[in-house]
């Protein structure tokens, strides 16, 4: 159904103050006060507004439709490891993990980053009360406390 502008009240419309009458449109019957008609009557004639606003960036004062875009100051850039393109907020991007065997990319599966031998860079050596064989990386250990009375045992 087409928008129909009110240039004056109709008759029979209510005066100002508490009168209501019914309003019959579209299917729909709606009940209208003086302070309705008003502001249907101000909607209906507007023409734009006095000072124009700005909207994201856009100025609008009412008289032209606007389009409210995303405004995404900083860029999302993808780090090591991710491949697709850096979000910008201009279009929806996709980022993947980026799997290999090589560095900048994430290991999975059997990757031997995951199992090889690493090499221990210093020795852990048995403290007061602890008799065997210093830990150096090469092999299991085995510490035994000492306890006894005298010094460097543990007391029983």
């Amino acid at each position: 159904m087409a928008d129909t502008k009110i240039s004056a009240l109709p008759s029979g419309a209510p005066a100002q103050g508490t009168d209501e009458f019914i309003v019959a449109r579209g299917g729909g019957n709606y009940k209208l006060t003086y302070a309705n008609l008003e502001a249907v009557m101000d909607a209906a004639t507007a023409a734009k507004l006095t000072s124009a606003t700005t909207i994201n960036g856009t100025s609008f004062d009412g008289s032209t439709p606007i389009t409210i875009t995303a405004n995404t100051p900083n860029t999302l850039t993808l780090g090591t490891g991710l491949t697709g393109t850096s979000f910008n907020g201009s279009a929806n991007v996709t980022a993947a993990v980026s799997y290999g065997t090589t560095a900048g990319t994430a290991c999975q599966g059997n990757d031997a980053r995951l199992s090889d031998t690493r090499t221990t860079t210093g020795t852990l050596t048995l403290g007061t009360g602890l008799t065997g064989t210093s830990f150096n990386g090469s092999g299991n250990v085995t510490a035994t406390v000492s306890y006894g009375t005298t010094s460097g045992t543990i007391r029983a």
